[in-house]
């Protein structure tokens, strides 16, 4: 019977706050020499509870990878939340996870609520928790200039545009991972092949435009040039498409799932007169991504 540090939360955008969460449970899974674990959820319980469709910052396999790279996660257990899940009583909930999980340790924040209802809180875990012997950690409030740092007010400042404060409450640049689809090769035309993604319909994105990114692959950095929108100039099916340019980079990508990073927003999505005008545009624009 594997032993396991689990925290508990949907761990969306995986900021600074959810750090010291997940560095928490890093810490004392190590003390207790079993894996940490993280326990999320998919969908989010708000979207079932609620039935409106709720934007997330990152998908669940993002949130995955953020969780890992950054924090060193041994697992991500997502759970799959229905209206069974949502009705199941906290105590239940807690059992299961030293039943079915084998908790020997639970983290989370001082504000995360689960069980029907929400009846369960961060007193009621502590308290399950001395009950039976097991440890448990509850994160308290992280805040930045007095604001707290919330999920929700990311989710706003992203679809303001202000990556800048973003990544200061996420602790790292606005992260997606792109699954390379073949696209129209108008890019190749016009000298800037670009990897192709469609973003999934869960995701906020920020504004449409043109924005400074770096991408990793095969464990490289690479500065590149990244369109979010809809294609003006090349396109009228108005389909949302994320495009990027690799900076000095050759070679085949298809099928491969690589990391973006959003640095800045260079300019607005625009349609061009002529594919002469975008190609002397895009080499501008690859100028400033490379020069800053």
């Amino acid at each position: 019977m594997k032993q396991r540090v689990i925290a508990l939360g949907l761990f969306d955008g995986v900021h600074i706050g959810h750090g010291e969460l997940l560095r928490t449970a890093r810490t004392r899974a190590d003390g207790l020499n079993c894996p940490a674990s993280v326990l999320t959820f998919s969908p989010p319980p708000l979207q079932v509870v609620s039935g409106e469709n709720v934007l997330l910052i990152n998908t669940a396999e993002e949130r995955k990878t953020l969780m890992q790279q950054l924090y060193g996660m041994d697992e991500v257990l997502t759970l799959p939340f229905d209206a069974t899940f949502a009705a199941m009583p906290w105590d239940v909930f807690l059992t299961t996870l030293l039943e079915t999980y084998h908790a020997c340790h639970i983290v989370a924040g001082y504000d995360f609520r689960f069980g029907a209802n929400g009846d369960g809180d961060a007193m009621r875990l502590r308290a399950f928790c001395a009950s039976h012997a097991i440890g448990c950690d509850i994160i308290d409030q992280v805040s930045i200039d007095e604001v707290k740092v919330s999920s929700s007010h990311i989710r706003t400042l992203l679809q303001n545009g202000d990556l800048a404060t973003a990544e200061a409450f996420l602790g790292h640049p606005h992260y997606m991972e792109l699954l390379v689809l073949p696209g129209n090769r108008v890019g190749r035309t016009i000298g800037a092949p670009t990897v192709n993604h469609v973003p999934a319909d869960s995701v906020l994105l920020p504004p449409f435009g043109v924005y400074a990114t770096t991408v990793t692959v095969d464990g490289v950095s690479y500065r590149a040039v990244t369109n979010l929108g809809v294609r003006p100039s090349v396109s009228d099916d108005n389909k949302v498409s994320v495009e990027t340019h690799i900076l000095d980079f050759d070679g085949d990508l298809y099928g491969k799932t690589i990391p973006l990073f959003f640095r800045f927003k260079i300019r607005d999505e625009r349609k061009f007169r002529s594919l002469d005008a975008l190609r002397a545009q895009i080499k501008k624009d690859m100028q400033t991504a490379r020069n800053n």
